[in-house]
């Protein structure tokens, strides 16, 4: 906020500050029991998404962009290729392209999922992309 005071000609210069370190707080994993809860209390149409998302380790942006051709059912693996924030497709956060093998349970799953709405595995019913927040209560 300061530099943005110094930058709109409020302050004069940016005053020293001595920055307070923060410890980074843990992260938590669901442990397998979790996993299966989340999924049996899932809606049937977000089933697919949640169990990739939870066995590929997948983030929303990349769920999101996920399309049919990345993904080889019969060999069970799938690239990602891209992620979507704030509304803009570009790549993964990390920037790399990365291939994940699926199991057999997933490759099930998507295969019962599959459409011809669009490219997109997951999006709405006219094939467009989901939104962020048309995800949020579901997942």
């Amino acid at each position: 906020m300061i530099s943005v005071g110094q930058e709109w000609g409020i302050l004069d210069a940016v005053p020293p500050v001595k920055w307070l370190r923060v410890a980074r707080p843990d992260f938590e994993f669901l442990d397998f029991d979790e996993a299966e809860r989340l999924l049996k209390g899932a809606d049937e149409e977000w089933r697919p998404m949640i169990l990739l998302g939870l066995r590929a380790g997948l983030r929303l942006g990349e769920l999101r962009a996920i399309r049919w051709g990345d993904v080889d059912l019969v060999a069970g693996r799938l690239v990602v290729r891209r992620a979507v924030a704030r509304g803009t497709i570009g790549t993964p956060k990390s920037g790399k392209t990365r291939e994940i093998p699926l199991s057999r349970r997933v490759v099930r799953e998507l295969k019962a999922a599959r459409h011809l709405k669009g490219e997109l595995i997951f999006c709405q019913d006219d094939g467009a992309m989901l939104t962020k927040n048309s995800c949020k209560w579901p997942l």
